[in-house]
């Protein structure tokens, strides 16, 4: 299958949207929405997970088919909808509302450029952050709100927030690089075809006793579809 970039983004986001669908089907999540906005000026729409105790993940996942870094204009400027004032405001305007929540980008560029680096930190490994999900195995960074403050142009873009809010922001919104890879084929499946295949097969028994005449290609396939049409 041959796609535009755009249409290889929209099938990338499905594949992980399926993979979340595993944990609605095990009852790890109560409720899995895709492409829905909270209000006006929502920026974590693509993919948001309520978990039964409470807590909440809301994905926003940006696709590239080209290998590169992640530029600082990604963040500084609006083309991929994540100017990060607007990120900001937000993250605060749902967190208001709803405190239990996670808020992560996930992105298949590779580590942050130069400008980028110097607010956008790796996230220490002894925290043992979780992967966005299972199977979505990324490296993990987070923006230093002193960082911010003290370097263009990211504290014109945070200026407007006092010390509290930015830090609390800045506390929960994690940037997820380095995401796997997918072939768009699950005869031939990439990294993050196999993370879906894998769980299929591994959590819901697919293609073992007695679900043998299911695959996991097919059961993955199925899972998209739905996310799909969500979408």
């Amino acid at each position: 299958m041959s796609l535009g970039p755009a249409h290889h983004g929209y099938y990338y986001q499905d594949v992980l949207t399926g993979i979340a669908l595993v944990d609605l089907l095990l009852g790890k999540a109560d409720v899995v929405t895709v492409d829905t906005k909270e209000f006006g000026t929502d920026r974590f729409d693509d993919v948001n997970i309520t978990h039964p105790e409470g807590t909440r993940l809301r994905l926003q996942i940006k696709h590239t088919t080209q290998d590169r870094e992640l530029a600082h204009e990604t963040f500084s400027q609006d083309g991929r909808n994540l100017k990060l004032d607007q990120l900001l405001n937000s993250l605060l305007t749902d967190l208001g509302t709803h405190p239990d929540t996670t808020y992560r980008i996930v992105v298949r560029d590779t580590h942050p450029d130069a400008d980028l680096s110097v607010a956008l930190k790796p996230v220490d490994p002894a925290t043992q952050l979780p992967d966005p999900l299972p199977g979505i195995t990324t490296a993990k960074y987070q923006f230093d709100p002193d960082a911010l403050r003290a370097n263009q142009p990211w504290t014109g873009l945070v200026s407007h927030l006092d010390d509290d809010a930015l830090r609390l922001a800045c506390d929960h919104l994690v940037v997820d690089t380095n995401a796997p890879a997918s072939t768009i084929d699950f005869a031939a499946p990439g990294p993050a075809e196999r993370a879906l295949m894998r769980r299929v097969k591994d959590e819901l028994g697919v293609g073992s006793p007695p679900n043998t005449d299911v695959t996991p290609e097919a059961a993955a396939a199925a899972l998209v579809l739905p996310a799909h049409g969500s979408r």
